[in-house]
């Protein structure tokens, strides 16, 4: 069986984007699922891109989050799976 480490820098692996801020909008939610994201995305393609939290604030009502008030992480992952995501370059964040 394989021991897993007892910490991983994901620095050191460069799966870390820059640093990014939500603002007055309560929008953690969005930024941990495309943190996540992001990091999973360059380990299996070898390019770190930038994901969109905006399109999950704006986007992801149905799936009960709640934009700038409140989000779950697994609601947002489903509405990725069933909707994609686009980059932050194509839809920015502006925090509302």
């Amino acid at each position: 069986m394989l021991k897993a480490p007892e910490s991983i820098d994901w620095r050191t692996k460069g799966c870390v984007t820059g640093v990014k801020n939500q603002g007055e909008c309560h929008s953690c939610w969005a930024f941990s699922t495309t943190g996540a994201l992001e990091c999973q995305l360059k380990l299996k393609t070898g390019k770190l891109q930038s994901l969109s939290e905006q399109q999950l604030v704006d986007c992801s009502g149905s799936y009960g989050n709640h934009g700038c008030k409140y989000g779950w992480l697994e609601e947002a992952f489903r509405y990725i799976v069933d909707h994609e995501i686009e980059l932050e370059s194509s839809y920015p964040y502006v925090g509302k």
